[in-house]
Order: C-alpha cells, then sequence, then structure tokens
C-alpha cells in the first residue's frame, strides 16, 4: 500500500493538495476535513453545491469530495456546473456519499464523478482511497491521436494506365 504523503511524481503529495470537501452534514465536514488536515491537506469546506460553486471563485482544488444530496443545490447540479466551465471542468470531483445501493456507484461514475467513495467511509483510508482514484484516472490511456495521411492527388487521365503497364513489366521482370 502507497503512502499518500509519498505519492508517484505524477500526483502531488497529500501535503500539497488542496481539498473543497462538500457537504452539508456538519459531523461528515470534521470528520473528512480533520483527517485530510492531519494528513498535511489544506482543507476547504462548503456546505452544499452553491456555496462550492461560489468557492471555486477563488480556490482551485486538487480535488474537490461531493456529497449528493444537499439543499439549495446538490452534488448532481454542482458537478454539472463543474464540468461544464472550461476552467474548472479537469478538477477531479469525487462523490463521497451514503448512496450506496446497488447501481449507485454506476450511476455516479457515468454522471461524470472521477471517484466514488461510500459513506461511512474509513476514517485512516480516506486519504489512500483518494489518491487511489486520482492515480487511476492519472493512468488512463488517452487514445492514441490517429493520423490521417495526408490527400493524394488524383491521376491524370491515362496516368493510371500507364502505371499500371510499369507494375506488371517490373513484376515479370523479377526473377
Amino acid at each position: 500500500m502507497t503512502n499518500p504523503s509519498t505519492a508517484p511524481s505524477s500526483l502531488p503529495p497529500i501535503k500539497e493538495w488542496i481539498v473543497l470537501i462538500v457537504d452539508d452534514q456538519e459531523d461528515n465536514l470534521v470528520v473528512s476535513s480533520t483527517t485530510l488536515e492531519f494528513q498535511g491537506a489544506k482543507v476547504h469546506t462548503a456546505t452544499n453545491g452553491q456555496a462550492c460553486v461560489e468557492k471555486l471563485q477563488t480556490v482551485r482544488p486538487t480535488v474537490i469530495l461531493m456529497d449528493l444530496s444537499m439543499p439549495r443545490m446538490d452534488g448532481w447540479e454542482a458537478l454539472k456546473y463543474i464540468r461544464e466551465t472550461p476552467e474548472l471542468a479537469t478538477i477531479p470531483v469525487i462523490a463521497l456519499t451514503a448512496h450506496a445501493m446497488g447501481g449507485d456507484k454506476e450511476r455516479i461514475l457515468e454522471a461524470g464523478f472521477d471517484g466514488y467513495i461510500a459513506k461511512p467511509f474509513e476514517v485512516f483510508g480516506l486519504a489512500q482511497n483518494i489518491q487511489n482514484i486520482l492515480l487511476a484516472k492519472l493512468d488512463k490511456k488517452v487514445p492514441p491521436k490517429v493520423v490521417e495521411p495526408a490527400p493524394q492527388p488524383e491521376p491524370e487521365a491515362g496516368a493510371t494506365d500507364n502505371a499500371k503497364e510499369a507494375e506488371a513489366e517490373a513484376e515479370n521482370n523479377t526473377p
């Protein structure tokens, strides 16, 4: 198991993380923020999606932990706003939610969340779970860019017949 404080170079160590935790339950904010702050992360909090959107005007987090069911603006709406805003769209957003019924995780990931952590979560494993999700996101292979061949000029009339004759002659002269 990798220590989150010494993450690979492609992911900053936890001491450099800026985490925005969005949850309407004070207890959840306290537990998750205290856990991550203890490991060195800088933590900001918001109590609903609208407060998250406002916080993102001044804070650029390494990752956002987002509850889904909140008043004013829920996590689904906040994610939609984040993904539609170009300067925010690449910030990883992890659902930190009590939605743990069959199919919930798949629905959450299909909606565009980068990961899923069910509540209640293991306090000592929170940073490791976040790191694993972020590393998986970094490890996703981008499909290779297909380079299209340059368009070839159309042969002039009669040139095709000459090319075919030259090809046939070359084949006949091959030992």
